[in-house]
């Protein structure tokens, strides 16, 4: 295991609303979902959470097959998004780069 040369601090949240129509908006239903620093199982914040939002079919599958997304299924995503939910709409290639993307 690698050791951190400088202490894991929480970072800052500016924004835990909905962007919405080019605007910060809360969840209607008030509802929020945990955001986890997957670095330290920390809960960052409570998001605003959109009943409906559209996911794709493919995440909405890989969430029925796996709904838990500890620390380590998030740094596999973070490494290749469509790698774990083949078929995602993430424009995102992913962070090859363990040390970027915050693991050891």
């Amino acid at each position: 295991m690698a050791t951190l040369s400088e202490p894991i601090t929480t970072p800052e949240v500016r924004e835990t609303e909905c962007f919405i129509g080019g605007k910060w908006t809360p969840a209607v239903s008030g509802k929020t979902f945990a955001t986890v620093n997957p670095a330290t199982e920390e809960v960052i914040c409570e998001v605003a959470s959109v009943a409906g939002f559209g996911y794709t079919s493919a995440m909405v599958d890989h969430a029925a097959e796996a709904p838990v997304w500890d620390p380590n299924a998030i740094q596999h995503f973070i490494e290749n998004p469509r790698g774990v939910v083949p078929g995602t709409a993430m424009s995102f290639a992913g962070l090859k780069d363990p040390q970027a993307r915050g693991s050891s």
